[in-house]
């Protein structure tokens, strides 16, 4: 489902050891680290998300061109609405620029198979009450690099990694 090996789909999350990644509209580990790494990441870019990840957000994301998948729904004129995520995708193969999803689960769980390069902050813990999960996926299929490392402000340990598709 790729184009030549250019890297047009990326999927940006920190997970936790069971791939934990919320609960309800709240990030499972929101370190104050990692929402800075997000913004320097996804800058200048597109990100695709799903409505409740849209509505969960504290305020509009700066220097990025939004894109909802949602079939309902009040949005401002600034944000472009995606009524077909799957034709989107598959469309979005053609382009020649990055697209960052950056959740819900069932949005990462829809882009997985024409994701190009997963940015996955790996945090070393547990968060038993999540409900939302990113999608299990087979590791074989990425060249794994390890991009930084170190400790959040609450003493969660994480390590970040870029995946990049085979």
């Amino acid at each position: 489902m790729q184009t030549g090996g250019l890297i047009v789909i990326s999927l940006i999350a920190s997970v936790g050891r069971n791939l934990e990644i919320g609960k309800g509209p709240e990030l499972a580990f929101p370190g104050k680290g990692e929402l800075g790494y997000f913004k320097k990441t996804t800058m200048g870019h597109k990100v695709l998300m799903g409505s409740k990840t849209y509505y969960s957000l504290p305020c509009r994301l700066e220097g990025r061109e939004y894109y909802v998948a949602a079939y309902e729904g009040e949005f401002p004129d600034w944000v472009n609405v995606v009524n077909d995520l799957t034709g989107f995708l598959e469309k979005w193969q053609n382009e020649s620029e990055e697209l960052f999803v950056i959740g819900g689960g069932s949005i990462y769980a829809a882009a997985l198979p024409y994701a190009n390069k997963l940015y996955l902050t790996e945090i070393d813990g547990e968060r038993k009450d999540a409900d939302v999960f990113f999608p299990k996926f087979d590791t074989g299929d990425f060249i794994k690099q390890k991009v930084g490392e170190g400790e959040f402000d609450d003493g969660l340990v994480f390590a970040r990694f870029v995946y990049t598709k085979k």
